[in-house]
């Protein structure tokens, strides 16, 4: 990859697979925190994202994040495996409620680029208002 490409000159990555991936991630996320809320999901999956998310904050583990990457690649396998387990205690219609729900708003979701759209067009509308307005005073 040349210097600068797929890159903005912010620096953040615009390559289309990574923001997919990226996307991907932040959705299973959100299904996996919207199965935990609710009601009809088991306890102990809570309990055991709660465990995982402890044993990574502590800084006592097998592999110390200290080594570099070596640290890191272990407390996210541990996070992986038990998130998997989570997924199989919770029951399925739960899972595929959640996720009808995040894909239904990841499709309507009001990113940057749509922000920055709408605004443009509502000034220009506002604009056009404002002149047609003063147009038909002057007249």
């Amino acid at each position: 990859m040349s210097a600068g490409e797929g890159k903005s000159s912010e620096g953040r990555d615009r390559d289309p697979k990574r923001v997919a991936e990226k996307e991907q991630w932040r959705d299973d996320l959100r299904v996996l925190l919207r199965c935990l809320r609710d009601s009809r999901s088991p306890w102990y999956a809570s309990a055991l994202m709660l465990g995982v998310l402890i044993w990574g904050a502590i800084p006592v583990d097998p592999l110390p994040d200290a080594i570099p990457l070596v640290g890191i690649i272990d407390d996210a396998t541990v996070f992986l495996i038990v998130r998997a387990a989570v997924y199989q205690v919770i029951p399925d219609d739960v899972v595929e409620f959640h996720t009808e729900v995040v894909e239904e708003k990841s499709r309507f979701r009001f990113g940057p680029v749509k922000a920055v759209g709408s605004i443009a067009i509502i000034q220009i509308l506002v604009i056009a208002v404002i002149l047609g307005g003063a147009a038909s005073i002057a007249l």
